[in-house]
């Protein structure tokens, strides 16, 4: 479980882009949950940016997904590898996840990557949720 957190504008979501490409470049299936952005123009510029092109299919964008959802998928056959949450604020907001069952999904899938993208307040990440997957986080 890894957490990646800034101030706005800084390249976080810049950052997990090449992380998501570096990922699929060893073989990883990536699934991108681009919450904030969704599928607008910046974030396909963004993709383009970092070198991810259309030939890639080891990656899977997605703007929206519950907590549920997203168990459900992970559950299946030939599901993501690596799991990329863009924003933690926004899947707690959209999609209803709390702390407790996104460290609980987390065991469950002990042999997935989690990578959480999180804003700040001051220099802590913003929010309780936030802050509780931080502290569970290998990587911050």
């Amino acid at each position: 479980c890894w957490i990646i957190y800034g101030k706005s504008g800084q390249g976080k979501s810049s950052f997990a882009l090449q992380l998501a490409r570096k990922f699929d470049e060893m073989g990883l299936r990536v699934l991108y949950l681009t919450l904030e952005m969704g599928a607008c123009d910046d974030f396909v510029n963004s993709v383009l940016d970092v070198g991810i092109s259309s030939k890639t299919n080891n990656i899977i964008y997605s703007d929206e997904a519950t907590i549920k959802e997203l168990d459900e998928y992970l559950s299946k056959q030939r599901s993501p590898d690596v799991i990329m949450i863009d924003s933690i604020q926004y899947f707690e907001q959209q999609g209803g996840a709390k702390a407790t069952e996104i460290i609980r999904l987390r065991k469950k899938y002990p042999r997935k990557i989690f990578v959480f993208i999180s804003h700040v307040d001051g220099r802590e990440v913003e929010g309780k949720t936030a802050y509780d997957v931080k502290r569970d986080s290998f990587k911050r």
